[in-house]
């Protein structure tokens, strides 16, 4: 992923058997035994007592997907089946098979072609085709896919309200990718820049630390929220998907012969913001004219621990991590001064013992916190990088493709849940 020490720092001890990766004996004894049964027919969907699919043929999933008059699947089936089917075929093939098979359910039978009929057969449509374009805007990125998209929502002849909505997900969908070419087009900017610039920042006492600039922790803290949120937001589950095919953790998300993609540079922005925090510090011991450090510590500190109540996991990890780095933990004497508890405290949230078990209680309690809470107060982002090592662990560590040629969709909706826990 990168180089840069403290995210080595942050990334080592990581690797103990995620907590996502177990379920209960009975339902694990279930999906054995009905995986290994050799009794039902290949393009078959086997289920548990519940309903819940455990596992089918791609072709079979994707019967199950399609919309009818009668019904359509629930969103959880939509969006994991939709995102992990991409394992096996390209989001341009499903797209052809669905409107394939949605034009011959529709012509079928003559019901679909009365009113209620069109009525109920565009409601779950327009279902499938809102939950695709919310859910994985990435896929409409390309201008066939938005065609073939039109083609589906125009299956059934419709009114004036029904026209309204369609234009309603068009424009929504039109705004998610004009905002995700933006983000590119400045991804590719910035890293551009930072090429170019390769001689070390100027020094001087003109320079003002942050707690000049903005003496408020709960300010900085907040700010850094809204940055962390817009580059969380633009790392697509298609994107992390693709990278987690590859072998090596350490590269996950890297593009060694392109531009930088949204997972690396999310990572990127872990470690500037991590030697920020140490910057601030060192600075103050550059100058000519010293001014007291310890208040500057304690000040990065205070802004660490108001990104923990605002649920901003991936930014307190970064601002510890650079306080614990070694040109910082060295200064003895400033540290003498200064009030560690909190620090303490906040450095247990890093403490791999237990495949990160303080942590993942704090993230715990706080995703509850945030389900009970207002719209406005509904923000949990969680330590990146952990989160990509539980999805990494998830992918390669199960068994995605059964013997009998089905999908082990258990595995898929495992990796639903898992990013539910940070997005």
């Amino acid at each position: 992923m990168t180089s840069s020490q403290h995210y080595e720092h942050a990334k080592s001890g990581m690797l103990a058997t995620s907590p996502m990766m177990n379920s209960s004996g009975r339902r694990r004894d279930l999906e054995l035994n009905t995986h290994r049964s050799d009794k039902f027919d290949q393009n078959d969907i086997v289920v548990d007592p519940m309903g819940n699919v455990l596992s089918g043929s791609p072709e079979a999933l994707i019967a199950r997907l399609l919309p009818t008059r009668d019904g359509v699947p629930d969103a959880n089936y939509m969006f994991t089946l939709l995102l992990n089917l991409r394992t096996v075929m390209s989001p341009e093939e499903l797209m052809q098979k669905i409107v394939q098979q949605s034009m011959f359910t529709q012509n079928a039978d003559a019901v679909n072609f009365c009113r209620e009929g069109r009525d109920r057969m565009f409601s779950h449509l327009l279902r499938l085709c809102r939950e695709w374009a919310t859910s994985i805007p990435h896929d409409f990125r390309n201008e066939h896919m938005r065609t073939r998209l039109n083609e589906l929502l125009g299956l059934c002849s419709v009114d004036r309200m029904y026209k309204q909505k369609v234009t309603e997900l068009q424009n929504t969908l039109r705004s998610q990718v004009n905002k995700l070419d933006r983000y590119e087009k400045a991804v590719k900017s910035l890293q551009k820049s930072l090429a170019e610039n390769v001689q070390r920042p100027v020094q001087s006492d003109l320079l003002v630390g942050l707690i000049s600039v903005c003496p408020d922790p709960k300010v900085v803290a907040q700010q850094l929220t809204h940055i962390e949120m817009e580059r969380f937001s633009m790392v697509g589950v298609d994107e992390i998907l693709v990278a987690l095919a590859n072998n090596d953790l350490a590269e996950l998300g890297r593009n060694k012969n392109g531009p930088m993609g949204s997972i690396s540079f999310y990572i990127d922005w872990f470690n500037r913001l991590s030697s920020f925090a140490a910057t601030e510090v060192l600075r103050q011991l550059r100058k000519k004219h010293r001014v007291e450090v310890s208040p500057v510590i304690e000040y990065l500190i205070d802004v660490a621990k108001e990104c923990c109540e605002i649920g901003n996991f991936n930014s307190l990890m970064a601002i510890v991590a650079g306080l614990s780095l070694p040109a910082i933990t060295r200064l003895k004497r400033t540290w003498a001064r200064v009030e560690k508890s909190k620090l303490e405290i906040l450095q247990h949230q890093l403490d791999p013992s237990g495949n990160f078990l303080s942590y993942r209680a704090t993230m715990k309690a706080a995703q509850w916190r945030a389900e009970s809470a207002g719209s406005n107060q509904r923000i949990v982002i969680p330590f990146f990088v952990l989160l990509l090592k539980d999805l990494f662990l998830l992918f390669h560590g199960s068994v995605r493709n059964l013997p009998n040629g089905h999908l082990n969709f258990v595995v898929s909706g495992g990796k639903r849940r898992v990013s539910e826990n940070g997005k």
